[in-house]
């Protein structure tokens, strides 16, 4: 399992939904011949939103997106 060996098997339940996430990005972008466009727009987005507390990421209610 994708979880086990690049989490070292500490893998928590509350984190769960941030890990498939990720794994999801990395699976469909695994061919990707635009990497550097694509370094692009994250950075773009991470500027273009404020930030966020740990708090909020791992509370169980949904976090209100501008």
């Amino acid at each position: 399992m994708m979880a086990l060996g690049t989490h070292q098997g500490a893998v928590s339940i509350e984190h769960l939904d941030g890990y498939l996430d990720e794994f999801t990005f990395r699976f469909n972008r695994r061919k990707s011949h635009s990497r550097g466009k694509l370094f692009y727009r994250l950075v773009q987005q991470a500027v273009a939103v404020g930030p966020i507390t740990y708090k909020a990421i791992v509370r169980s209610a949904p976090v209100d997106w501008p």
